[in-house]
């Protein structure tokens, strides 16, 4: 059986609001961490970490060391944070 739209829509709002923001990107640190995937009080133990690049670009680094790849590019380069965070939603299960 498919997913209702009002299920989609309330998996992605749950897959949103596990992340915490680290550092805003204006104020972020190349190759720093700037949000984190269910990560703990501590913002430590994230399932997956979003890194901002030294020129403007976003990569996703899973807990296990894996990274999310760019099937547009078939690298682990991101040209936004959306569309770094949107694939990595792809490959996950969100629980309602």
């Amino acid at each position: 059986m498919s997913e209702t739209p009002i299920e989609r829509i309330r998996k992605r709002i749950i897959f949103n609001e596990n992340w915490s923001v680290g550092a805003e990107p204006a104020a972020a640190i190349p190759n720093e961490p700037i949000e984190f995937y269910k990560a703990d009080i501590n913002l430590e133990n994230a399932e997956a970490t979003l890194m901002f690049t030294e020129d403007g670009k976003y990569y996703i680094i899973l807990s296990d060391g894996r990274y999310v790849r760019n099937p547009k590019t078939n690298s682990t380069i991101f040209n936004t944070a959306y569309e770094a965070k949107n694939e990595f939603y792809k490959s996950i299960k969100v629980k309602r």
